[in-house]
Formats: structure tokens, C-alpha cells, sequence
């Protein structure tokens, strides 16, 4: 009787194991495979199914990297998610992949850093700038060159 009962539960809470696995896999939409597509010069994705799921309207569209696509409207350029929902806005002149969460961006000829929610984390206003490695970045403003940290601070050939 004891032997059954145990059966009866490890059974049971591996089906539930199994369940829960495979409706959290079904969720998570950075694990959906998109395919870029182009039609008259414009881009969007559509998924395994051939179904678009993101409109054919950008003048440029980068392959998915993680949960994130580098987009072109009109010149501008900003971050879609695979839900086609913009996420990092489309005003930038030039944005860069994103590297250790941060990503540089060109506005108004000035260079700044977003994070992957768009946020701007380190102010637009360099003159140059160099991505970061190992948590410092190199930049120029003012045709002073020095380095920063991760938090736009200052600690290498300050002033």
C-alpha cells in the first residue's frame, strides 16, 4: 500500500514538473524563432508559420539578437521586441549592439547609452566614445579624451 501511494505521488508531481515546464517554454517570447523578411525594399518577420507577425514597413531590420531588433524608420533608428513592440524609441541617428546591457546611441551628433529598456543611463553628450570593456568606456568631449565607468563617472585622465 505505502509502495503504490509513493508511486501514485512522485507520478504526480512529475506530470505537474512536466506541465510547468513546458507552459513556461510556450511563454517566453525571446525563445520564438522570427524570420526576417523583406518586400519592396522594406523589412518585418514573420513567424514558423509564415504568418507576419511584425509588419513589412522598416526601411532596415537587423536579425533578432536575444529578445531585441535593430530597426530603421525614416532615417531614425531604434529597438523593436519580438512582440513588434518598440522598445528603445526610433529617434536615434545610429544606435550600436548592446554590450554588457548598455548600448551607445548617436542623437543630434552627440553619443550617449541606453539600456535594454531604452532608458538613457549615461547623457547623450559626447563627442566620441568607444564601447565599453571590462566596465570603462572611452570618450571625447570637447576635444578632451578621458575614461568612464559604468555610471558615466569619470576615472582615468580627468581633469
Amino acid at each position: 500500500m505505502r509502495i503504490c501511494f509513493l508511486i501514485i505521488i512522485l507520478s504526480c508531481y512529475q506530470s505537474q514538473v512536466t506541465a510547468q515546464s513546458t507552459s513556461s517554454a510556450q511563454v517566453n517570447p525571446c525563445k520564438e524563432k522570427l524570420i526576417r523578411v523583406e518586400k519592396d525594399s522594406k523589412y518585418g518577420f514573420m513567424n514558423e508559420q509564415q504568418v507576419v507577425v511584425i509588419p513589412i514597413k522598416y526601411d532596415y531590420a537587423s536579425e533578432f539578437r536575444g529578445c531585441l531588433s535593430e530597426v530603421e524608420l525614416a532615417g531614425k533608428r531604434g529597438w523593436i521586441s519580438k512582440k513588434g513592440e518598440v522598445v528603445v524609441p526610433i529617434i536615434y541617428e545610429y544606435t550600436w549592439e548592446f554590450k554588457e546591457g548598455m548600448a551607445m546611441v548617436k542623437k543630434d551628433d552627440k553619443i550617449g547609452w541606453i539600456d535594454t529598456t531604452g532608458k538613457v543611463v549615461i547623457p547623450i553628450q559626447y563627442d566620441g566614445a568607444q564601447d565599453f570593456v571590462r566596465g570603462t568606456a572611452s570618450v571625447m568631449k570637447d576635444e578632451k579624451q578621458y575614461t568612464i565607468n559604468r555610471k558615466g563617472e569619470c576615472v582615468r585622465d580627468c581633469e
